[in-house]
């Protein structure tokens, strides 16, 4: 019966997740279908999200639904997002309270290449590689060439299980025939942080 209940629980973090993020980037870019879902996401301003990323101006943030487990852990989820003439950045975060932790899962098409609705359209995927501390490929999107990655951080420990205190998904993207820097991805990535 526990390990029953377990499987419930996990299958409702991974179900929440997807439509969290699908969700979350649908009302980034505007297209959101179901506008009482949109209704459930509110645009803040960007110092009072727990995602910090110093240094990018003009950074549309919004707070998302909060969701509880049915051991009453609650995850928090974030959004941050820009779009100009040289670059794009989306990035969510989902973070959880002190003493709860998230699971991720070791399918790596599932977090990298199948968390993004849009990234089903993606073409030219490269081989999936470690930066900055994140697990991602390179692709083509809309023409601009992009790194999409997650990276959970930091581990966290109960006394029944092991996981995480925030998990990040974001993809940083140049616009058109630009070539993809290595070294700008990176401190793309090593700039973003998750505030306790």
């Amino acid at each position: 019966m526990a390990r029953n209940r377990a499987a419930v629980e996990e299958l409702g973090k991974v179900t929440m997740r997807k439509i969290s993020l699908a969700l979350c980037l649908a009302v980034l870019l505007g297209g959101v279908s179901d506008p009482a879902r949109a209704s459930d996401w509110n645009d803040i301003d960007c110092s009072q999200s727990k995602l910090e990323i110093p240094g990018f101006r003009d950074l549309k943030c919004q707070r998302g639904p909060d969701w509880e487990s049915t051991r009453g852990c609650v995850a928090e989820n974030y959004l941050a997002g820009s779009q100009s003439g040289d670059f794009t950045l989306q990035l969510t975060a989902i973070r959880t309270w002190k003493n709860c932790l998230i699971k991720t899962s070791s399918d790596l098409d599932y977090e990298i290449k199948t968390y993004f609705s849009w990234a089903a359209n993606a073409s030219g995927w490269g081989s999936y590689r470690e930066l900055a501390g994140a697990t991602g490929a390179t692709m083509i999107n809309r023409g601009d060439n992009c790194f999409t990655f997650y990276k959970p951080g930091p581990a966290r420990n109960t006394s029944e299980e092991s996981g995480f205190a925030w998990v990040l998904h974001g993809v940083f993207c140049v616009a058109g025939t630009r070539t993809l820097d290595d070294q700008a991805v990176a401190s793309f990535i090593n700039s973003i942080q998750v505030k306790e």
